[in-house]
């Protein structure tokens, strides 16, 4: 039987995963069925939708109306009722409508986005400062979303990042980018 470093580290490390996870209470929630339940989120759904729909009819108005343009142009050309040189100078200013309105939806979507993130974060922060009050009083060091697997609460004890940004040789994290340090103290 040959013995390798594999084989006498991988009991030991089990172990150590076992007596370290039964140390630590743990947690676990489904945050998108508390936040389908809240009545701020389904308003904000409704404030979002709102706005959309009325960019949506904004940007259905400019395009409708370039579509009409284009379309008007076109029968000119086919039925050779138009100058060339006319021609191509509603053609620039065609391609200048087309990409303002190429513009106006890059816009639009960033307005939804900022939109969106105002609408919802106030409610995240209320979930999230709910989720850590709970978790200290109960005392889990760690509370885990079931529905993402993404970790909401972490006892600030058990955090190794500053000893491993040491050990790699980085500098020591900011304020802004320790992030859920920063973000759970709130």
């Amino acid at each position: 039987m040959k013995i390798t470093l594999k084989s006498i580290l991988a009991p030991v490390l089990i172990a150590a995963t076992v007596f370290s996870a039964s140390a630590q209470k743990i947690g676990y929630l489904n945050a998108s069925m508390i936040l389908a339940d809240m009545s701020e989120v389904k308003a904000a759904d409704s404030q979002l939708e709102a706005f959309s729909k009325q960019m949506r009819n904004k940007d259905s108005v400019q395009v409708v109306a370039f579509q009409t343009k284009y379309q008007d142009l076109a029968k000119q050309k086919d039925a050779g009722s138009i100058a060339p040189i006319e021609l191509e100078k509603r053609s620039k200013d065609l391609e200048t409508e087309r990409t303002q309105i190429e513009q106006f939806e890059q816009d639009m979507a960033k307005q939804v986005q900022d939109r969106r993130k105002d609408l919802y974060t106030p409610v995240i922060d209320k979930v999230n400062k709910a989720i850590t009050e709970i978790s200290k009083e109960q005392g889990y060091a760690y509370v885990i979303d079931a529905t993402s697997g993404i970790l909401l609460y972490a006892d600030e004890k058990n955090d190794i990042s500053a000893l491993v940004r040491t050990k790699l040789g980085l500098p020591a994290a900011t304020t802004a980018a320790a992030g859920m340090s920063a973000d759970k103290k709130k």
